[in-house]
């Protein structure tokens, strides 16, 4: 009996993409930004209050990316960094498209794992941080991919990579899709860390039973 428990928790099947939300809208966003706000980030952005805004990407930004956030470019940016106004812009594209809500759900705590080192940054430390972000693409690879296993321990799982697959099936030339395998995680990468963490789970239910 111990042995067929262990194999049911630490062996539960192949992950499956999750189905396309259909009546996708900034909205229903929002209501899971607000969501993740209180269940995975309740000290760092619920309790404190923390303003995040949709917005849409502008033109300029939207190839091959579908979310990024940034303080709002006003007065708020010379504010204590838990007043600023943070956002987070759509591509608009994802509202006809999209990889379903747990994957959404898992891209969106990446980016709020970005808004909560900006909230630990004074202003002259985020406008270094974003000139460092800009020109140094070693730094940026590997921030993304910190980022990356921030929201994986926030429990972001299975949905980051199935965000990944149907970001890779929307990228169209070869050497883009390099490039964004070197930035992010790739789902294989996704897939071996959860097992590592899962396997160290199963045996300690194993030992305690």
């Amino acid at each position: 009996m111990k042995l067929l428990i262990y194999f049911l928790l630490c062996f539960p099947g192949k992950p499956v993409m999750s189905k396309t939300i259909d009546s996708l809208t900034p909205l229903e966003i929002s209501k899971i930004i607000e969501e993740l706000k209180i269940t995975k980030f309740p000290l760092e952005l619920a309790d404190k209050n923390i303003k995040i805004s949709i917005q849409t990407m502008p033109r300029r930004f939207r190839k091959n990316t579908f979310f990024q956030v940034r303080p709002k470019m006003n007065v708020s940016l010379l504010k204590p960094s838990t007043k600023r106004h943070y956002q987070i812009e759509i591509n608009p594209a994802l509202y006809t498209n999209n990889p379903g809500r747990e994957a959404i759900r898992s891209i969106l705590m990446h980016e709020l794992q970005h808004v909560v080192d900006f909230t630990n940054k004074d202003f002259f430390e985020l406008a270094s941080f974003a000139y460092k972000y800009e020109r140094n693409k070693a730094f940026r690879f590997q921030y993304e991919r910190e980022t990356d296993l921030h929201a994986l321990k926030r429990g972001a799982g299975v949905g980051l990579a199935n965000y990944r697959l149907w970001l890779y099936e929307q990228i169209k030339k070869e050497k883009d899709l390099e490039e964004k395998k070197r930035m992010y995680m790739t789902p294989e990468e996704i897939y071996i860390y959860l097992s590592v963490i899962e396997n160290v789970r199963c045996k300690n239910i194993f030992i305690e039973n």
